[in-house]
């Protein structure tokens, strides 16, 4: 059924693709949307019909609807979605996982794992925030008080840490908007946060010691876990086919979560520095704009990319579609929608 639904989303992403479709372009447009539809083309080769290829595809249309009625029409059909998933489907795939820190059960509710559960939740939340002043407040209430409560029952440490640093990092680039250091931070974060997952995973492999176990425990495997995909399958430019939960059809060892080495190990290095592009030119042009809000929630998920992959899937992270950014940093709304 995944299989199926796949070819069905990337038909309806390829709809919008061409809805965004100009009758002028300005080359800068053309150029974004050239390396964006090669990006594609590379990654398909090397992972057949992926989740990043939706966010090369998608963001165009933003522009078209606006970034607000982007997020708007995201916020209803996602808490839609999530109490039909929480409701009526908690039985049906529910993956729940152990804790190996404390060695509580941690519970899904439908989704494929708690963590994608409460980053769904943490979406919502950053959604109402964004959209505060355009919503029904009881509605905006209910929906923040329902995904609190999901992150709650999800257990998740990182969504509630991420939740702060979101208010951190908006109140810092609110008060430091003439900072330009702070501004140059920002922009190299993605960029930070890969050769930060990096460096700690080649230790591992290479150079363990006491610090690095520690770091791994607190993580919670999730450090030897990447390292044992690093070991066997190495980096390559164009990426390559890995397989999921195993190595070469050998023993389970654990999903590859870290989202950079993700991008490294599956996509491959080329694939991977025009993301790491995309994402530090995207901060740019949102602070530029003095868009803070947004920029807060796109380097909130960049910071996300260190222990989950899901930073680089879109139906998780709505806010790679803030691509758009890049390829109009005027982003003025159309009426065509």
């Amino acid at each position: 059924m995944n299989y199926r639904l796949a070819y069905i989303r990337l038909f309806l992403a390829v709809i919008c693709l061409f809805c965004s479709i100009k009758i002028q372009y300005s080359l800068r447009e053309l150029f974004v949307l050239f390396i964006s539809l090669l990006t594609v083309i590379i990654s398909i080769k090397s992972q057949n019909y992926n989740e990043l290829i939706y966010t090369f595809l998608l963001f165009p249309i933003v522009p078209l609807l606006g970034s607000k009625t982007t997020f708007k029409i995201d916020l209803y059909f996602r808490t839609i979605a999530t109490l039909i998933v929480t409701i009526f489907l908690r039985k049906l795939s529910t993956n729940n996982i152990l804790d190996t820190v404390n060695g509580e059960i941690r519970p899904s509710l439908g989704f494929t794992n708690p963590n994608t559960l409460s980053e769904i939740a943490l979406v919502m939340i950053l959604e109402v925030y964004i959209l505060r002043k355009e919503l029904n407040r009881n509605l905006s209430v209910l929906i923040i008080f329902g995904s609190l409560l999901l992150i709650y029952i999800s257990k998740s440490r990182t969504t509630f840490l991420l939740l702060i640093f979101f208010f951190i990092i908006n109140f810092i680039l609110k008060k430091m908007e003439t900072n330009i250091v702070a501004k140059r931070l920002m922009i190299t974060v993605p960029v930070l946060c890969c050769l930060i997952s990096y460096v700690f995973v080649y230790l591992y492999s290479y150079r363990f010691n006491t610090f690095l176990e520690k770091v791994n425990y607190i993580l919670s495997n999730r450090l030897k876990i990447v390292s044992n995909y690093y070991l066997n399958y190495g980096i390559s430019f164009f990426g390559q086919k890995v397989f999921s939960n195993q190595i070469f059809g050998a023993q389970s060892i654990g999903s590859l979560d870290n989202g950079y080495m993700s991008l490294l190990i599956r996509f491959g290095i080329i694939v991977t520095v025009v993301f790491l592009v995309l994402l530090s030119l995207t901060i740019k042009k949102l602070l530029d704009a003095k868009k803070y809000e947004y920029a807060s929630c796109f380097v909130l998920f960049t910071l996300l990319g260190l222990t989950e992959f899901t930073f680089y899937v879109v139906v998780i992270n709505i806010f790679l579609l803030l691509f758009a950014y890049v390829y109009n940093p005027k982003l003025s709304y159309s009426r065509k929608i």
